[in-house]
């Protein structure tokens, strides 16, 4: 029925009217099906999070454990209106982390378990925080069950210990603007974001095989996000440069430059600059820090990023 009735509305718009825009026919289209509708989102920023036993553990918080052999557990009771989630983890130890994510829900008498895209990634360590921030779908929501998260602190090559801090969000459709409470989720601050310069010539300019990557953002749901931030350079170097670079999941080596934020020094200006890039379904973008050069032999290249949301909409945040 309905295909007869969108065939019918296209002959009776190109017969009976004035010539049509391509743009406003794809419109008349998308009253008619739903599919166009993207619709908007509540994000559940502090849910209630529980460990193995049953006890309440805080969230959106800092753990320091012992590389090797720390271990962290908690779970997330699923709810029928969830769609997707959100798991940022940065490290700021002196090990990888090995994060893991299981769903399960009750069938019968017994337990159904069900994978979740990715079952596990890594989050390696570093001179600056490394930050990772992995969004996936909740299989049958509807189920009830849980979502399990496994972080466990890997071998160590420092003295800082295993030192995180992790933020678990969950993402709620809803038809209307009007019933979105929270449209966003704030991730953690990239500070102290220090790209390595060249020794001897210049510190200013960022050794280009040694770019660091700030954060990195994988999209495994079936919509696509936003991410906004704001971009400080706290050193004399000419720009404080930050890039997003795009690439299909687990397909790094086809990768495209989507957005480029450059900041002049703070000599110039201590305003931020706005960035923002889309985040495709089936992406995974790394944005990444460095400096293009400098007067001064002995300066170092020196920036950070705040205010990082995380959304559903691409209009440019109020204050931003």
């Amino acid at each position: 029925m309905g295909t007869i009735f969108i065939h019918r509305m296209i002959h009776f718009v190109y017969n009976n009217s004035t010539p049509m825009k391509t743009s406003h026919l794809i419109y008349l289209l998308c009253i008619v099906m739903t599919s166009c509708t993207a619709g908007v989102y509540d994000f559940k920023t502090k849910p209630e999070l529980k460990d193995s036993k049953g006890a309440e553990i805080d969230n959106q918080t800092s753990k320091k454990l012992v590389c090797g052999t720390g271990k962290l557990e908690f779970e997330y009771a699923v709810k029928p209106d969830d769609e997707f989630g959100n798991l940022e983890i940065t490290n700021n130890g002196s090990c990888d982390l090995e994060v893991k994510l299981e769903r399960e829900y009750p069938q019968g008498r017994t337990t159904t378990r069900v994978k979740i895209k990715p079952e596990k990634f890594k989050v390696g360590h570093g001179n600056s925080p490394v930050s990772v921030i992995h969004s996936f779908i909740i299989p049958e929501p509807k189920k009830g069950g849980i979502v399990r998260v496994k972080i466990s602190c890997q071998d160590s090559d420092g003295e800082k210990g295993c030192l995180f801090y992790y933020h678990f969000s969950a993402a709620v459709k809803k038809k209307k603007k009007k019933d979105v409470k929270n449209p966003n989720v704030m991730l953690n601050k990239s500070l102290n974001i220090k790209p390595p310069g060249i020794p001897g010539k210049n510190l200013c300019f960022t050794d280009p095989k040694r770019v660091p990557i700030v954060k990195t953002f994988t999209n495994n749901t079936k919509t696509d996000l936003y991410i906004h931030y704001k971009v400080y350079s706290d050193c004399v170097c000419t720009n404080f440069i930050v890039e997003a670079e795009s690439y299909t999941i687990g397909k790094p080596r086809k990768r495209k430059t989507i957005s480029r934020v450059s900041v002049p020094g703070n000599n110039v200006s201590r305003k931020h600059m706005y960035g923002a890039f889309k985040l495709k379904k089936g992406k995974t973008v790394e944005l990444k820090a460095r400096c293009f050069k400098g007067s001064l032999v002995t300066e170092t290249c020196r920036g950070r990023i705040e205010d990082y949301l995380l959304n559903t909409s691409k209009k440019k945040p109020k204050g931003y």
